[in-house]
């Protein structure tokens, strides 16, 4: 992966995590700019799935199965749609925090699918 792709990805998941867990604690439920910062953290994602897919093709290897990454990498990618979608269900201050402990695990899923990148 790219080292650069990667390390953006984790500093803004983990600035959106205080972000939102700081507003959720707060008692805030949530509102628009919520929205666009989880917005931002899925466009680093799907930048990232692309880049992941082009390194692929061009024989990029990984560590382990290819199975296992692409596992991470829908994972990763999936996890802020579906537990917005679960919190908007009844919006609630807990939803921004659900979504600030999401942020949380794309994080160290990203550290991970860096781990099964880098070979040997």
């Amino acid at each position: 992966m790219v080292p650069a792709l990667s390390l953006t990805l984790q500093v803004t998941c983990l600035v959106a995590a205080v972000v939102l867990g700081v507003e959720g604690v707060r008692g805030k439920a949530p509102l628009w700019w919520h929205l666009g910062v989880v917005a931002v953290v899925e466009v680093l994602l799907l930048v990232q799935l692309a880049v992941a897919i082009v390194l692929l093709t061009r024989g990029g290897e990984i560590v382990g199965s290819t199975g296992t990454f692409l596992a991470y990498l829908i994972g990763t990618l999936l996890a802020l749609p579906l537990t917005l979608l679960w919190g908007l269900g009844e919006p609630s201050r807990w939803t921004l925090v659900a979504l600030a402990v999401c942020c949380l695990v794309i994080a160290v899923l990203v550290v991970r699918l860096d781990q099964i990148w880098t070979t040997g």
